[in-house]
């Protein structure tokens, strides 16, 4: 056992962690009292499971809470930034795609005028021309890129593999009796620690 822990168990709490293992593997139950035996055995080793969890919570519990006031007070100092970026962002794609609508037209409105321009050199030339068409450019400096992102539209066409049981709901809605479309209910024994 680590010696920083070891100081905060009791001395009978260490004799019982040590010895519960091998009598547990030693100990045979052939009848009713070996059967009673391993059950006070079993209240014993609760006994020291929850003597060990309140002292770890002990242990603990300041660093937690030291922990979450850390966090919170720098969540605080980011929030304002995490929201002045956030704004900055949106304002910087409205103008983007504005930005990609204007040049669009743009270069709509240039290879419009350069067709004009060519019709009207063939006709004058007697000879069809092609003129080349300069491509408008964005004076943006700025980078993007694209992220794939989803939205769950219906879950029923979402197949079986990408679904996932909530447990804990199941098991409270069987257990208040409600009976649910491919859950098998049955019982099962099992050992009540007192």
């Amino acid at each position: 056992m680590n010696t920083q822990i070891e100081k905060y168990i009791s001395d009978n709490t260490k004799v019982l962690v040590s010895a519960a293992i091998f009598d547990a593997q030693q100990i045979k139950i052939t009848n009713a009292e070996g059967c009673n035996f391993a059950n006070q055995y079993i209240l014993q080793i609760k006994r020291m499971r929850h003597e060990i969890e309140t002292k770890r919570t002990e242990v603990t519990k300041p660093i937690n809470d030291g922990l979450k006031k850390i966090n919170q007070l720098f969540k605080q100092v980011l929030q304002p930034l995490d929201e002045a970026d956030g704004i900055f962002a949106l304002k910087i794609m409205t103008y983007k795609r504005q930005e990609a609508e204007r040049i669009a037209k743009k270069q709509k409105e240039l290879e419009s005028q350069v067709k004009k321009e060519e019709k009207k050199l063939s006709k004058e030339l007697g000879q069809k021309i092609t003129m080349p068409i300069p491509q408008v450019q964005s004076t943006l400096e700025i980078t993007t890129r694209t992220d794939t992102k989803w939205r769950l539209i219906s879950l029923v066409r979402v197949p079986d593999e990408y679904k996932m049981l909530d447990e804990t709901k199941i098991t409270k809605a069987v257990r208040s009796g409600i009976k649910i479309p491919g859950i098998k209910i049955y019982q099962e024994e099992i050992l009540v620690r007192r």
